[in-house]
């Protein structure tokens, strides 16, 4: 959104986006369809470590299919003049299905899902910027534009992660359909 609306494409050329739910997040979704989002109370919602923070309703600017997250990403998801690095991980639960996390259609982007290089490596959504190998893919993809990844642990043999479909008691929206260039990670 920065990008867009508030000028940010003049000072950016390279954005390196770590599972940024550029479809929307289904969670919203859902609770939009429940009728409970935004909630009468929004701390209701939080653990009460965090009820003092004052967070901001977001399910409309999130939702999956909504008019927010619709608009931003019209007329491409990707604006003319930055190259994006969009990153996530099988693994991913909570901006899941990883598929949301990545670009689609016109644009200079490279989608890049951690398993593809390191399949063994324990990347969820809260390591993407703490772990030593996430370090070493960014640094990598800001200084040269080519994904690199010093593997925590051993390669081979790889372990099969199958991604999740949706998340756990949460339906994507009715009609949402996985974009065909990602079915190969459910194989």
């Amino acid at each position: 959104m920065w990008f867009k609306d508030y000028g940010g494409a003049r000072l950016v050329r390279k954005a390196v986006i770590l599972s940024g739910m550029v479809l929307g997040s289904p969670y919203q979704s859902y609770w939009l369809r429940q009728g409970k989002c935004p909630p009468a109370d929004r701390m209701q919602y939080l653990p009460p470590r965090y009820r003092g923070m004052n967070p901001t309703p977001a399910c409309l600017e999130q939702a999956m299919g909504g008019a927010d997250i619709t608009a931003l990403n019209t007329p491409t998801q990707a604006l003319p003049g930055i190259t994006y690095y969009n990153v996530t991980t099988l693994r991913e639960e909570e901006a899941a299905p990883f598929w949301i996390n990545l670009m689609t259609g016109l644009g200079d982007y490279r989608n890049i899902v951690t398993q593809d290089l390191c399949p063994n490596d324990p990347i969820v959504h809260t390591t993407l910027n703490v772990a030593p190998s996430m370090w070493a893919l960014i640094d990598s993809l800001l200084r040269t534009g080519t994904p690199r990844m010093s593997c925590m642990t051993p390669s081979a043999p790889a372990i099969k992660v199958r991604p999740v479909r949706a998340p756990s008691g949460i339906p994507l929206p009715p009609g949402t359909v996985m974009p065909a260039q990602f079915e190969k990670y459910y194989r």
